[in-house]
């Protein structure tokens, strides 16, 4: 008994010393930009992780949400990773930076520039996102097996990455 509260004291202690925490966010996307569920995970900046695999929730309909993040942390140029796995089967990550504001599009495009899937369409503060994209098409049914281009764009600012679906 001893043991356990000293042991929950010491995590109590450590968390109260860390400096920042850096919090990040993992939504489910379907398709049509619709979040199907949530995962949030949190660690100290020292490398102690503090949470991890924080329950999930489930929405039927939602938007994205922004993290405070210090100013030091926000990126600094606007970016559209590269998604991973690549390839993928059942799903892949897509994580973008925004340095500020701005209206957001991301699409997927076959490689004869037909958009098969918007993923999001709207406004999103400064900040990262990572979103898990189940490689759906608009209508909701799998994309075939092949190459696509995933394109964000902003007002001023768009990047393309190469994705490929294998099935």
């Amino acid at each position: 008994m001893k043991i356990k509260v000293f042991l929950i004291l010491l995590i109590i202690v450590i968390i109260a010393q860390a400096q920042s925490y850096r919090i990040s966010r993992q939504g489910f996307v379907t398709a049509g930009g619709k979040m199907t569920s949530s995962q949030h995970a949190a660690a100290a900046q020292v490398g102690m992780p503090v949470f991890s695999d924080m329950s999930s929730a489930s929405y039927s309909l939602g938007t994205v949400t922004e993290v405070a993040v210090p100013a030091a942390q926000m990126p600094q140029h606007h970016a559209l990773l590269q998604n991973y796995p690549n390839p993928f089967n059942a799903s892949t990550t897509l994580t973008w930076r925004l340095p500020r504001s701005a209206r957001v599009r991301i699409a997927v495009y076959t490689l004869l520039g037909e958009r098969v899937a918007t993923l999001f369409q709207g406004l999103q503060p400064a900040g990262e996102y990572c979103f898990h994209y189940l490689g759906l098409d608009q209508t909701g049914r799998p994309l075939a097996s092949g190459v696509y281009f995933i394109r964000m764009e902003t007002e001023a600012w768009q990047q393309v990455v190469k994705m490929a679906v294998i099935r």
